[in-house]
């Protein structure tokens, strides 16, 4: 199903990801299997206790500033709390990851090897270096690998460079106390005070970049493992799917005939069922609360930058517009395509109706394999299920909401 360049990539973001402790999960390109060693784990649990003291550091700075360095009045205290949200959010994804690290090295690994005995029963003559679809998934892969795994970690380093002062930073902080100068030349400075300027200067330097690192590694991570598992299944699902009016006509099947049979698809339908129960186990609640949490992100940003356009400093309004309108393209790409993906595998199971069977008894085991399946779909069942409408929905709401605040809160201050 993949090339040998996909494999390669995925090993380039694992060991990428491994490194930094955002994951303690390898991947072995050779044997195509994920692991997990005793030093990554332990890195994982480790970049996982930093994170929590980042977040109670910037929880803490927001709270004091509210309460005691005028609050909203403080132009400083508007990033401040949003790098605040940005920390806790990171602490709680390295959390999700060390609990359940066990659970998504076993299912993915079930995955692949699901892909290798698909590929070797039904589709034999699959040519990773010339079908779309392999290409694609290289393509994507890099793609991810290039923005999220090299350039984006790079924006905290530079903003950093650029705006040195940010309270919420630890060296930003310590120059308001008198410690330490940034960008101004010490009076009678001896050489031990200039060195421990440049020492906690460059040290704070290394944590910001940690904390960048931290957060797009851990959205690297969640957007490659879902974009593989997601294009590959989705594909299996337009293998699956029958004639009648669901049949993409520009899709031309892989497959023999004989694969869309009762007790073929019963069966390969099954496994794809229980490999998303297992996704949905890992993941179902940490995408209820990340779509919660990115709603109101958005709506904070766009509210703070609209509403003190002219009074906040100019890389305040640079910071958070851009992180808004980052987090609404992300966000709605996801939904977009776990949408979509909802909507195929409903037309995949109505398809089913239009299968030709050779007596009336398969025909009743299929109409009865068809009503026991349910449509595939990520969320938390009762709570929130992303569908075709989600997207629409999601951004609708920040909009709206974004005109709503500014109608009520904004005319209060």
């Amino acid at each position: 199903m993949y090339s040998k360049t996909f494999y390669n990539i995925y090993w380039a973001i694992s060991l990428l990801l491994t490194h930094v402790g955002v994951t303690s999960i390898h991947f072995d390109r050779n044997k195509r299997i994920c692991y997990i060693t005793n030093k990554s784990r332990k890195k994982c649990l480790t970049l996982c206790w930093t994170s929590t003291i980042f977040a109670l550091h910037g929880t803490s700075k927001s709270i004091y500033m509210l309460k005691y360095e005028g609050g909203y009045a403080n132009k400083d205290f508007l990033i401040a709390y949003s790098f605040a949200f940005i920390e806790i959010l990171m602490c709680g994804g390295l959390i999700l990851v060390n609990l359940r690290q066990d659970d998504i090295v076993t299912a993915f690994n079930w995955f692949l090897n699901y892909v290798r005995q698909f590929q070797r029963n039904w589709i034999p003559k699959w040519n990773p270096s010339k079908e779309s679809l392999s290409l694609f998934m290289t393509f994507q892969l890099g793609s991810q690998l290039l923005f999220l795994g090299i350039l984006a970690p790079l924006s905290a380093t530079v903003f950093y460079i650029l705006f040195p002062a940010t309270p919420i930073f630890m060296h930003g902080r310590l120059t308001e106390l008198g410690f330490i100068y940034i960008n101004v030349q010490r009076v009678n400075g001896t050489w031990l005070e200039i060195g421990m300027d440049w020492t906690i200067y460059l040290v704070d330097m290394w944590l910001v970049t940690l904390g960048g690192q931290m957060g797009f590694y851990g959205l690297l991570n969640l957007l490659a493992v879902g974009s593989v598992y997601i294009f590959t299944t989705w594909m299996f699902l337009l293998e699956m799917r029958g004639p009648g009016k669901h049949r993409n006509n520009r899709y031309v099947y892989k497959s023999s005939n004989d694969f869309r049979r009762v007790d073929f698809l019963s069966h390969e339908i099954r496994c794809l069922q229980l490999m998303q129960k297992e996704l949905t186990k890992i993941v179902g609640v940490a995408i209820v609360v990340l779509h919660g949490a990115f709603s109101q992100l958005c709506l904070y940003c766009n509210f703070v930058v609209i509403k003190n356009w002219n009074h906040i400093p100019k890389f305040t309004s640079i910071a958070l517009g851009s992180w808004s309108l980052m987090i609404q393209i992300i966000w709605a790409w996801i939904l977009e395509i776990c949408g979509r993906y909802n909507a195929e595998s409903k037309k995949t199971l109505d398809s089913w109706k239009f299968l030709e069977h050779r007596g009336k008894e398969e025909k009743k085991l299929m109409s009865k394999v068809r009503k026991s399946c349910r449509p595939f779909s990520f969320g938390e069942k009762g709570i929130f299920v992303i569908k075709r409408m989600t997207v629409l929905k999601f951004l609708r709401g920040i909009v709206k909401g974004t005109f709503r605040a500014l109608l009520t809160l904004g005319r209060g201050r």
